[in-house]
């Protein structure tokens, strides 16, 4: 198998696990299986991943997320959804081979993203691209220790923010 093949394998088993392991806890919270990143729903605030906190962020990472998505619950009437927060280095290989190999968004080179620190989060929904939820996020978000960092890339994210402390 070639190395493309093999991204493209490894891509899809990641991307197989991931929307079972979104399905599996949309059915438990009773959201039924359908939704995902795609639309917008997100990740549910699981603990599993790099940093132990929700979302696999760092516990001070995932406490300072929990205080803004309640802010901007009370701000939009909507819950500010996760579609990424920490990944391990398996998950960060298998994102950034898919890239290369032309299957995949563009991905940081492992070892290199913050994401596998724990302190980076890609939001979904109405903060995913530009507009006034995003902006309004952008504003705020160093009250939480956040700040959005996806504005310093080749090819600039909305939706990517950092845990940078309070």
């Amino acid at each position: 198998m070639d190395t493309a093949a093999q991204a493209t394998s490894a891509h899809d088993r990641l991307m197989s696990s991931i929307y079972k392991r979104q399905q599996a806890q949309r059915t438990a919270q009773g959201r039924g299986n359908g939704g995902g990143a795609i639309t917008g729903v997100g990740l549910a605030p699981t603990t599993s991943g790099v940093g132990g906190g929700a979302y696999g962020l760092q516990a001070n990472a995932a406490g300072a997320l929990a205080k803004m998505q309640a802010a901007y619950q009370a701000r939009w009437g909507q819950p500010l959804t996760v579609n990424s927060g920490g990944r391990t280095f398996a998950e960060q290989t298998a994102l950034y081979n898919a890239f290369k190999a032309g299957k995949g968004n563009l991905a940081a080179k492992p070892g290199t993203s913050v994401h596998e620190s724990g302190r980076a989060v890609d939001f979904g929904g109405a903060a995913h691209g530009f507009g006034p939820q995003q902006s309004w996020l952008a504003s705020v978000a160093g009250q939480y220790g956040f700040a959005w960092t996806g504005k310093n890339f080749s090819q600039v994210e909305p939706w990517h923010f950092e845990y940078v402390g309070s």
